[in-house]
């Protein structure tokens, strides 16, 4: 196949801009794609409750060709994936007039028949234009040969092309942090928090079982049995990540070893920490209940915990020793503690700099190390539309183990 095209460059990226006819399209788009590719394929198909969108745009295909109306189409993407640089298309471009060297360049664009079109952006559309070809008979030629504009990219490396394909995908729809996260290349915190939920056992085990975590949305409803979310997972391990160190570029290995400090901690918090530990070995019907009447249990207060404990690792001190006197703070949503700091108007303040804050609190309370700075910042803050701070709960810091 020979198109007419131009060149043109996408961030880097040697593209070709053409008008293939529409059942060209329809028919050259893989339905199938390659078996390293295969993975990529949830990203091709579309969703049930989405199929609604494909017949308006059909609709709207119909109506305009039989009213007579111009029928115009955006941009549809296609990655020309081949598996070996060279297999791909060849550029023949026409002759430019002397001094015009600046010009686009024009030309033929000839595939050599090895390459495989991969949809990147434009399914909807392209759905909608095959389910009206294939129900026409009255004026299908004419829709059959009108010319669609396509950005045809050359690829031979499925990890760009992977990265191509999420970006768009993201960049045409609402996605939620969780379908953010769960999408992400290159993210360790994604990575931890896929694992953390159990998404590469038994090769790294997971922490927390899936059908305990919300992986949809930031929050929990107030009646769903979940103990958590992903992106509290994904925070958590942010947290934890950077109070260990965090590390630029890390290797595999060192990636597995960050992972299963992570781990270590939410471990030694499930299985030590009574609330924790009654949420996820509990009935599931339990746990609207002990959301409502422990603030530690909800999300915010997951990560509060959390917070604390990556004081500790800053500050050395055992974990185990942490763990132990964080039983003995009165986690109740009612405690006038928590009133107008992380509690506002009864509603739990999601804030980072309120989580940070009632960490500091909690950490203060239960005798992990600060600095005289942090301490009179602490006093500051808490003190807004409160009196001092209350006493710690224990006369003897924890001591650090250097």
């Amino acid at each position: 196949m020979r198109l007419f095209v131009q060149e043109t460059n996408h961030g880097g990226t040697i593209g070709y801009v053409g008008t293939p006819p529409g059942e060209a399209l329809i028919t050259n788009t893989a339905s199938s794609l390659p078996p390293e590719l295969k993975y990529l394929e949830k990203w091709q198909k579309i969703e049930e409750e989405k199929e609604k969108v494909v017949d308006e745009i059909a609709a709207s295909i119909k109506k305009r060709l039989f009213k007579g109306d111009p029928y115009v189409t955006g941009c549809v993407i296609i990655a020309l994936y081949t598996r070996w640089p060279g297999q791909g298309p060849s550029f023949h471009p026409f002759p430019q007039p002397e001094g015009n060297g600046e010009l686009p360049r024009y030309g033929l664009l000839e595939l050599s028949g090895d390459e495989t079109w991969v949809l990147v952006d434009g399914k909807f559309r392209q759905n909608a234009l095959s389910k009206v070809l294939s129900s026409m008979t009255r004026r299908r030629e004419e829709l059959a040969q009108n010319p669609i504009p396509v950005i045809f990219l050359p690829m031979s490396d499925p990890k760009q092309l992977e990265d191509l394909i999420v970006r768009m995908q993201k960049s045409a729809r609402m996605v939620t942090r969780g379908e953010t996260i769960r999408t992400a290349i290159g993210d360790t915190n994604s990575v931890y928090a896929g694992w953390l939920k159990g998404d590469d056992e038994p090769t790294h085990p997971g922490a927390i079982a899936k059908d305990l975590v919300n992986w949809t949305f930031n929050t929990i409803t107030n009646r769903l049995p979940k103990f958590t979310t992903l992106s509290t997972l994904y925070d958590s391990a942010k947290i934890l990540d950077q109070a260990f160190g965090k590390q630029s570029s890390p290797t595999p290995e060192q990636i597995d070893e960050r992972y299963l400090q992570i781990y270590g901690i939410w471990k030694l918090l499930l299985e030590e920490f009574p609330p924790f530990h009654q949420a996820v070995s509990g009935p599931p019907h339990r746990l609207p209940f002990l959301r409502e009447q422990l603030l530690c249990v909800r999300p915010t207060g997951q990560l509060i915990v959390m917070h604390v404990m990556a004081l500790a690792i800053r500050e050395q001190v055992s974990f185990m020793d942490v763990v132990q006197r964080l039983k003995l703070v009165s986690w109740e949503m009612t405690n006038p503690l928590w009133k107008d700091m992380i509690i506002v108007e009864g509603r739990v303040n999601g804030r980072s700099a309120a989580t940070q804050l009632t960490a500091k609190l909690v950490a203060y309370l239960i005798g992990i190390p600060s600095s005289d700075s942090d301490k009179e910042a602490l006093r500051k803050n808490y003190k807004k539309g409160k009196e001092d701070l209350p006493p710690p709960l224990f006369k003897q810091q924890l001591r650090a183990h250097r």
